[in-house]
């Protein structure tokens, strides 16, 4: 084609005809740089299609992460709230209890639930990969400010359920500590050692340990129903943006 065009080129010049000559070196030139966009747009297309798939397996990824999360938010909140039920039962019976002895201690040896779950974290790998490598500049805008918020909200919530899991576990720790509730790990859980570490037990000193247990329990199962709840309202309303962007 170049040739084509440089033959034309060289028999207008050798027939003296220089104006025409001009006039088609620039239509050559208009139509060279015609190709050159066009190449040019060709090429935006085709970056913007790759673009456009790798924004679409990024959130399809992140969507995947985030309706992990809500399950593992449902499940979490649902044993928390049993959790509370248990709480509100065993606070109820001990409001109504005498100040008899063997009614307390047989209700810390027996009857109290001590078991408790901690939240172990949420899956953000996608996230925080997209993040740490620049890829999450191609999310839409509005949903990028979205899962920063969120996954702002998320740290949050690990840290305040960390700190007031850790309260209740020292708590915990000071309670067994000094009065051996029985757990089927215990080492001594029945038989004349285990009456003999339940024997002259300060019925005063047991109240009050029973109480700060039972309050840092009872803070953590709202902090947890709370910003739990909120996170949960939080995550939904993102999977629902989500939707707009399949």
């Amino acid at each position: 084609m170049i040739k084509f065009f440089r033959h034309i080129r060289y028999n207008l010049m050798s027939e003296n005809k220089t104006g025409k000559y001009f006039k088609y070196a620039i239509g050559e030139i208009i139509l060279v740089v015609i190709g050159i966009l066009i190449a040019l747009q060709i090429n935006n297309w085709n970056e913007q299609r790759k673009i456009n798939k790798e924004k679409a397996q990024l959130t399809k990824s992140i969507k995947a992460e985030l309706e992990a999360d809500v399950d593992m938010i449902k499940t979490y909140l649902s044993q928390t709230n049993y959790l509370d039920s248990i709480f509100k039962a065993e606070r109820q019976k001990l409001s109504k209890m005498s100040q008899n002895k063997d009614s307390l201690v047989h209700f810390v040896r027996n009857e109290m639930f001590i078991y408790m779950n901690e939240f172990t974290g949420f899956n953000n790998n996608t996230y925080n990969s997209a993040k740490s490598t620049g890829k999450l500049q191609i999310i839409d805008e509005n949903l990028k400010n979205e899962l920063f918020d969120l996954f702002m909200q998320q740290e949050e919530i690990l840290t305040t359920n960390a700190t007031y899991f850790q309260v209740v576990l020292d708590k915990t720790n000071d309670l067994m500590e000094n009065y051996p509730v029985s757990l089927s790990f215990s080492y001594i859980n029945e038989g004349d050692l285990n009456e003999l570490m339940w024997t002259d037990v300060n019925k005063k000193d047991l109240a009050l340990k029973l109480n700060l247990w039972g309050t840092s329990r009872g803070n953590f199962i709202r902090m947890t129903n709370s910003g739990f709840s909120d996170l949960l309202t939080k995550t939904e309303s993102i999977l629902k943006l989500m939707e707009d962007y399949d």
